[in-house]
């Protein structure tokens, strides 16, 4: 995360969140970007990185020599589907066109943001229950996660 400070339609500085300057950007391409409620949720599994022995020994070595490597985690996310919210056509449309998106979660009651940058690598619908139909996401994350504290700032 960086602070920025918009000097003109294509120049910006970028900060680190305790305000040391990293430097300016000519030339910039600025973009709006897409925010979306998306309240439905009823449950959500984080897996924030998985981790796997790998035998790296090689011919000098006198034993064997094991790294352990990260692999990317999981989101699972459960919720109501209801078709005609945008938030429910642009997760389709991320996930029909592989793109990568950054989603953040805020637990009820919780004073801390956390972000994922993640791709969609399914997006089900699984039936009726009463008048709702019921969905499901899975989301690859790309990254290290993020989190902000909504007090004071990033963690």
């Amino acid at each position: 995360y960086y602070l920025v400070d918009v000097s003109n339609e294509d120049t910006f500085a970028l900060m680190i969140l305790d305000g040391e300057d990293i430097g300016t950007i000519t030339d910039a391409k600025f973009t709006t970007p897409k925010r979306y409620s998306f309240c439905d949720a009823t449950s959500v599994k984080i897996s924030a990185f998985k981790t796997k022995e790998q035998d790296v020994t090689t011919i000098c070595d006198d034993g064997t020599v094991v790294e352990l490597i990260r692999e990317a985690g999981t989101i699972s996310l459960s919720s109501l589907w209801v078709p005609d919210k945008p938030v429910q056509e642009f997760l389709e449309e991320m996930a029909e066109e592989l793109e990568t998106i950054f989603m953040t979660l805020k637990p009820k009651g919780s004073k801390t943001i956390r972000g994922y940058q993640v791709k969609i690598t399914s997006y089900d619908w699984d039936g009726k229950s009463g008048d709702k139909w019921q969905a499901a996401l899975e989301l690859k994350i790309n990254g290290r996660g993020r989190r902000v504290k909504i007090t004071t700032g990033a963690e």
